[in-house]
Formats: structure tokens, C-alpha cells, sequence
């Protein structure tokens, strides 16, 4: 009897051990699925955040391709009228000062222009470091400059911190979706003339994702 006893002893703690184990197995994976939907959850609200980011430059970029075309009108507009104005005319000082004063605003609007044109593949840029950019979480406002110079072809040579955002993760991620996203402007080029002005020395960008 005491042999019986002792065998349903066994057999009731190797059943308590089977249970317990069992309810382990079962705690772990209820967790191991928690943590996967999180995961999901996460990856889920980065990726909306890029793309809300994404839509927000598309916007912008629209918005200056508009504003340059704008501005584009009005310089022809100037242009012609200086080209049309009347040659007896401008032999008097006072219309002498008209001309210099119409010169000077083909020259203002042709310097707004350029800079609408640096605008354009500064933003093409950040759109380009964008897709590449990994981080994961909101950033809260972050902004960090980088001074990027590039070769010929677009291609990234040397890329320094010129004002950091105070967070060195985030600063770090942009560094590398920056490497990654070269070479830079590949689609859209700028000519020789224009990127050995404002490219070939090196330009810096804001990044505020």
C-alpha cells in the first residue's frame, strides 16, 4: 500500500510538472505574440509616418515648382519689355535710370529663380534621404545640417555636421540613410554650370524628418 501511495505521489507530481510546463509554454507564446504584434504595430506607425512625411515634400516641392513657374513668367515679361523699350527713349537720364532700374529686376528675379532652382534639388534631396531614412519612431521636431559635397555624378564624397540636432542617434540615422541614398539628384540633374555653383564646394542641408 505504501509502494501505491507512493507510485500516485509520483505520478500526481509528474502530472503538477507536465501542467506547469504546459502553462509556461502558453505564457511564452502569448507573449512571443504580443511582442510580434508590437513589433507590427510599430513598423506600421513608421511607415505612415514616412509616408505623411513623404506627401508633405511632394506638396512643398509642387508648391515652389508653381512659385518658379510664376516667377518665370514675370522675368520673360521683363525681359521683353526691356528688349522693347525705346531705343530715343533711353538717351535721357531719367529714362537712362528706368533701364538700369529694369536690369536690376531681371537680375533680382533671375537670383530668385536660381535659388528656387537650389530649393528644388535641396528638397529632391531630402525626398531621396527620406526613403532610405530608418528610425522607426517620431522625431519629435528633430533637425540636423549636414554640409554634403558630391561629385559629377551625384555621387556622396564627404559629408560633415555643420549644426547637430542634439540627439546623436537621430543625427547618426541620417548620416546613414544619406550614404545610402547615394548617388544624389540621380533622376533629375542638375546642369554642369549650375552644380559646379552651388554643388561642387560642398552645400548644406537641413534634415527634419
Amino acid at each position: 500500500q505504501a509502494r501505491e501511495l507512493k507510485e500516485k505521489e509520483r505520478e500526481r507530481e509528474a502530472a503538477e510538472k507536465k501542467r506547469q510546463e504546459r502553462e509556461a509554454r502558453e505564457l511564452k507564446e502569448k507573449e512571443r505574440e504580443r511582442e510580434a504584434a508590437e513589433k507590427k504595430r510599430q513598423e506600421r506607425e513608421a511607415r505612415e509616418v514616412k509616408e505623411r512625411e513623404r506627401q508633405r515634400l511632394l506638396e512643398e516641392q509642387e508648391r515652389r515648382r508653381e512659385e518658379r513657374k510664376q516667377k518665370l513668367a514675370k522675368l520673360r515679361d521683363v525681359q521683353k519689355a526691356v528688349e522693347n523699350y525705346d531705343e530715343d527713349a533711353r538717351a535721357s537720364e531719367a529714362n537712362k535710370q528706368k533701364e538700369l532700374e529694369k536690369q536690376e529686376a531681371v537680375a533680382r528675379a533671375a537670383q530668385s529663380l536660381a535659388k528656387d532652382k537650389l530649393d528644388k534639388y535641396i528638397n529632391a534631396i531630402r525626398a531621396e534621404v527620406l526613403e532610405k531614412w530608418a528610425w522607426g519612431e517620431e522625431s519629435g521636431g528633430l533637425a540636423v545640417y549636414y554640409e554634403i559635397r558630391l561629385s559629377d555624378a551625384g555621387d556622396v564624397i564627404n559629408i560633415n555636421i555643420s549644426r547637430p540636432s542634439g540627439n546623436p542617434a537621430y543625427d547618426e540615422s541620417v548620416r546613414k540613410a544619406i550614404q545610402m541614398a547615394s548617388p544624389l539628384m540621380r533622376n533629375d540633374p542638375p546642369d554642369a554650370t549650375f552644380f559646379q555653383r552651388y554643388f561642387a564646394d560642398g552645400v548644406n542641408i537641413e534634415f527634419k524628418f
